[in-house]
């Protein structure tokens, strides 16, 4: 027996909702079909989300950011979301560090910037294939925080009574 389907568009894709039975000569099978979601080809998100802004600046390694959602029209595949990117002036674009936010998401509390740096950031829609075009970049820096705990620490002795502290 040939699927049953129904389709409709997202951009340029066709999405089609397909679902699947058994049959032999002793009839239909008794479990129910299983609805599966087929696309005809993904092209990549013709546009990026607008007002990308910062709203609240939380602390030194975080801040809420807000944007406009895209449009359905301009997504042409399956959208899976948003990726918020960011990196430092000092460490450039090839060292970019990402959030994924899902597709129903236009407000995000991201917590990866660097400390004390000019940190760089942007948005982008993203399908199963391709990402979109990302927003303008804005700059902003972030304030120096309190001190971690140390992450090595040795002793070395020296004689009865004291040590040297590396």
């Amino acid at each position: 027996m040939l699927p049953d389907f129904s389709t409709k568009y997202i951009g340029n894709a066709m999405i089609f909702q397909i679902q699947k039975e058994a049959h032999n000569k002793k009839g239909q099978a008794h479990t129910v079909a299983t609805e599966v979601i087929g696309f005809s080809g993904e092209a990549r998100p013709s546009q990026a989300p607008r007002n990308f802004l910062i709203r609240v600046p939380i602390e030194a390694k975080s801040a809420l950011f807000v944007w406009d959602p895209v449009p359905d029209s301009s997504i042409n595949g399956h959208f899976k979301g948003y990726k918020i990117q960011t990196w430092t002036a000092d460490e450039g674009e090839d060292r970019m560090r990402e959030v994924v936010v899902p597709p129903n998401v236009t407000t995000a509390l991201v917590d990866i910037f660097k400390i004390f740096s000019k940190n760089v950031f942007q948005v982008l829609a993203f399908t199963d294939m391709f990402n979109g075009p990302p927003s303008d970049t804005t700059e902003f820096n972030t304030p120096e925080s309190v001190p971690g705990p140390v992450s090595m620490l040795s002793a070395v002795r020296i004689g009865s009574s004291a040590l040297y502290l590396v």
